[in-house]
């Protein structure tokens, strides 16, 4: 007995000094985890707590500072996971209720942020953070007097209290109260100095209303409050970056390079080359990140980052380099980085227009992990250009098996569909989309764009009214909402949203160049002859807004007026272009072809490269029976212009109709065989054989001969190869390249007509209505401008 006694002793000895070792070790972890978190130490601290937790799992204290560091890190869904750990295990949980309900109102979840809200409120009835979630709840619903009176009974409660402090604040700024919401921020700022939230807030309000010293001290102070916070120097970086403090921003970001190692380190390098490569140049950025690769030879995210760099710059050739230089460094040839950077060089092979190129690296990525997201994206990408969708969803749809709620995936899943005439299906994978990704501004986009097609308008305007609640300064979808209440006639709408793009980009010509179209489709020209003045009077060498207030007074019948205008334009301005080319066109006509062709050739000497202007010079020739002189002028526009689609099929129609086609193309082939890759000839002989040519040889020609051009920043060479898909029945394709096509060249009617085509063959009748508009508005003379007008006058617009 007694030894048996004596072994127990021993044995209980060792339990107790093992529990009693487990529950020190534990202790000492939460204590260093709360000091480095305290210090902002944010990726030490999360090591900490997560070794608390290995010895007790269930630690609530742990799994709350755990959640508060993952917070920090902007890892909101270990952070989510976490605080709900904590509610599970303490529902009771005042501070985790609090901020898993922040991160539901954060991510659109009304619903269940309303119920943490009700929790923390049937706790403690004037509970601020239960108050705080009530009221954000209630602006997001637009209940503006419910959310304001929320907020104040939170402030009430417990004065300065943070969120509440930048919730109302926020609501002042939308009631245009910036002086009531710097003295909230400041009174919540004083009660806790060391909030860098409301200090943030606040600098961004003070920048707002013009108080640049007051924002900068702010920030400046936000860094040497926590110097190991890499996003402080970053928002200070940007705050200079707004103030073209452009050597202050760079300096700010060397020292954070100095300053911050591992993957904050590699964060600022990345900064730093955006900024360079933004604000100085590529080869600026180029030569950062060399040399940042040089100190860091194995941080393949900086190598990836200078490859992407060069990309961007369309140095495809520098790009290559880089990413061969990544397979060549592997020994295993089927590790993570050397399938991401053959799936580079697939993505550079496809953008060049070598696709045998880049399904033959996709087809090495793929045998090394068949479930590679990018290289099955890129693979049903290149099916869907192709003209196979049923190929591209089978890709898409193995892609999505690891990661079902990617946006990009199911935004190219639903472009599949569509094209693959599977409207349902395109429409549910929109929606789940949507559901997914609530606050993605492109799903929403892309969702409010099948609507339209389908003519369901009234979802289209709810999509895009989702965008602007997201982003109320979204150029594109108040643009949507515009063209959509245009399409509807529905005057009154359509003036609203002009007046809201007044207040949103007040030093801009568009809301009143909006307001002006909207008075002029009601001929109330007077009204829109004042909204076009004010257009001019923001931006006075706007283009459009001159061009239909000439349009409004000659419908009135007063080209006096319209001619005296243009000469008060260029009396400020003798350069004005756009001036000189409208006083050609009323000479133009009035038959005084002399005084006209005056006009376009002062017109050309200011702006050499505006197709328009040699079209019109043409014209004017040919009036006075020139005909030389109105081919070499289409000649001259041509060369100047780097072969404008305008210029290409003018001088075209002109040569076919005077039997003089073959000696064009003849020409172009003549050209070709001496120096094949003359994109120039490649682009003016593939626009000629698909716009004259209808036989399947001369397709397949004008489809190889504009391969590499969707890459080109060319808006020309843009637009034939977009022209081209559309002929030959990739039409999607063909609205992607003819959308940057018009981006780059907005005054060419040509290509406002070819989008427009191309938007009514895809069913948005919406967007293909406003670019035939655009197309057909002056005296534009191309061809395809009969059947332009007639599809206009078929959508309801004679």
């Amino acid at each position: 007995m007694n030894r048996i006694a004596v072994t127990f002793v021993l044995v209980l000895s060792v339990v107790l000094a093992s529990c009693g070792g487990a529950a020190d070790r534990k202790a000492a972890y939460m204590q260093k985890a709360q000091a480095l978190y305290t210090e902002g130490n944010y990726e030490k601290a999360r090591l900490e707590y997560k070794n608390v937790l290995q010895i007790d799992p269930k630690d609530v204290p742990a799994r709350f500072g755990l959640a508060q560091t993952l917070e920090k890190l902007q890892d909101w869904r270990g952070a989510a996971g976490m605080y709900l750990a904590v509610i599970e295990a303490d529902p009771s949980h005042k501070e985790a209720l609090a901020r898993m309900g922040q991160i539901y109102l954060l991510g659109r979840n009304l619903e269940e942020a309303d119920k943490l809200a009700d929790k923390l409120l049937a706790l403690e009835a004037t509970n601020p953070d239960g108050l705080v979630l009530k009221s954000g709840i209630k602006a997001l619903r637009n209940d503006l007097p419910g959310a304001l009176e929320d907020v104040q009974k939170a402030l009430k409660a417990k004065p300065g209290h943070a969120n509440a402090s930048a919730l109302l604040a926020s609501i002042y700024i939308q009631q245009e109260k910036p002086d009531e919401a710097i003295a909230v921020l400041r009174t919540a700022l004083d009660a806790d100095p060391k909030n860098a939230t409301v200090r943030t807030i606040l600098a961004r309000v003070y920048a707002q209303v013009g108080k640049n010293a007051e924002a900068a001290k702010l920030l400046e102070e936000s860094v040497k409050q926590e110097p190991t916070a890499l996003s402080h120097r970053l928002q200070l970086a940007s705050f200079y970056v707004t103030e073209k403090k452009l050597d202050e921003a760079e300096a700010v970001l060397n020292t954070a390079v100095k300053d911050f190692k591992a993957k904050d380190g590699t964060a600022a390098r990345l900064a730093r080359a955006e900024f360079l490569a933004r604000t100085r140049s590529v080869d600026k950025a180029a030569e950062a990140l060399a040399g940042d690769i040089k100190e860091d030879p194995d941080n393949y995210e900086l190598r990836f980052a200078l490859g992407k760099l060069y990309e961007a710059s369309n140095n495809g050739e520098k790009a290559n380099g880089v990413y061969n230089d990544i397979v060549g460094r592997e020994k295993d040839q089927t590790s993570p980085n050397v399938l991401k950077a053959k799936t580079r060089l697939a993505i550079v092979a496809a953008r060049g227009g070598k696709r045998d190129d880049a399904n033959r690296l996709i087809g090495e990525v793929l045998k090394g992990n068949p479930r590679d997201k990018d290289a099955l994206m890129l693979r049903g990408t290149l099916a869907l250009d192709a003209g196979n969708p049923t190929a591209a969803i089978s890709d898409f749809r193995a892609a999505l098996k690891d990661n079902p709620n990617a946006p990009d995936l199911l935004r190219a899943l639903a472009k599949a569909h569509i094209a693959n005439k599977e409207t349902d299906l395109a429409r549910d994978t929109l929606k789940k989309a949507v559901d997914a990704n609530p606050n993605d501004v492109a799903v929403h986009g892309d969702l409010a764009n099948f609507y339209a097609v389908q003519k369901d308008l009234d979802s289209s305007i709810a999509e895009l009214q989702e965008v602007l609640k997201l982003d109320p300064k979204n150029r594109q979808a108040l643009e949507g909402v515009f063209k959509v209440r245009v399409y509807q006639q529905k005057w009154d709408e359509a003036m609203k949203v002009a007046d809201q793009i007044k207040t949103v980009f007040p030093a801009e010509a568009t809301g009143f160049y909006f307001a002006g179209l909207v008075d002029q489709a009601q001929k109330k020209f007077p009204e829109s002859i004042e909204q076009f003045e004010s257009a001019l009077a923001v931006a006075p060498d706007a283009v459009q807004p001159l061009s239909q207030l000439i349009k409004s007074h000659l419908a009135m019948g007063k080209p006096e007026l319209a001619e005296k205008r243009l000469q008060e334009v260029l009396e400020r301005n003798g350069k004005n272009f756009v001036a000189l080319n409208l006083l050609g066109e009323l000479e133009l006509g009035a038959k005084k072809f002399p005084a006209a062709q005056k006009y376009f050739e002062d017109a050309i000497a200011v702006n050499p490269k505006w197709p328009i202007l040699y079209r019109n010079l043409a014209s004017a020739k040919l009036g006075q029976k020139d005909e030389a002189g109105a081919i070499k002028a289409m000649e001259d526009g041509i060369q100047a212009t780097e072969g404008s689609a305008l210029l290409v099929t003018g001088l075209a129609a002109y040569l076919e109709k005077t039997g003089k086609l073959d000696e064009a193309i003849a020409q172009y082939d003549k050209i070709l065989k001496d120096s094949p890759n003359a994109d120039l000839a490649r682009n003016n002989l593939a626009m000629l054989l698909i716009e004259y040519r209808n036989d399947d040889a001369s397709r397949t020609r004008a489809a190889e001969l504009t391969k590499g051009f969707e890459a080109s920043t060319n808006a020309a060479f843009l637009d034939t190869a977009g022209w081209v898909a559309y002929k030959t029945g990739a039409n999607e394709h063909a609205i992607e390249l003819l959308e940057k096509a018009v981006k780059a060249s907005p005054d060419a009617a040509i290509m406002h007509y070819h989008l427009g085509m191309a938007y009514l063959k895809g069913g948005n009748e919406v967007q293909a209505k406003d670019h035939l508009k655009q197309a057909t508005e002056g005296n534009a003379d191309f061809k395809g401008s009969d059947e332009a007008k007639e599809a206009l006058k078929k959508l309801g617009d004679a």
